[in-house]
């Protein structure tokens, strides 16, 4: 593998791993903050329902479309979608106007990843077809 592909290769997985945090970290702290305004478990778990959800939709949908788009492009949407959901969460919370149909939204717009998916199928454009079952695993 050569050195700019490896780089490539290092710098998907670097951001996936970031990604996947962002997610999950922000959906523990929406999780947290609709059960402050609750009291309630039940809400806070049927919030991680909604975002797997989210995610189960995005994963379907995008699936079977994604090579008709610039795989980049996508990833990059998919994280100005998450950062403009927490912003929203953030203009919400700072002006007094914070619901839990508010924080049930943007958690459900925050996990519409389609960035997993997208970075995946980066990986055979810069590893051989005889690394691929390597890498991958």
């Amino acid at each position: 593998m050569k050195n700019r592909e490896r780089f490539n290769l290092q710098l998907v997985v670097a951001s996936q791993m970031f990604s996947t945090f962002a997610s999950v970290s922000g959906t523990f702290v929406i999780g947290w903050m609709v059960f402050e305004l609750t009291g309630s478990k039940v809400a806070m778990g049927s919030l991680w329902l909604a975002s797997i959800v989210a995610q189960m939709l995005a994963q379907f949908i995008i699936g079977p479309l994604i090579d008709k788009y610039k795989r980049t492009s996508l990833m990059k949407l998919t994280e100005l979608v998450r950062i403009l959901s927490y912003g929203a969460i953030l203009l919400f919370q700072t002006t007094g106007q914070s619901s839990v149909a508010v924080l049930y939204i943007t958690s459900f717009l925050s996990s519409l990843a389609v960035y997993d998916a997208a970075a995946n199928a980066l990986i055979p454009k810069w590893v051989p077809r005889r690394n691929l079952v390597k890498i991958n695993a």
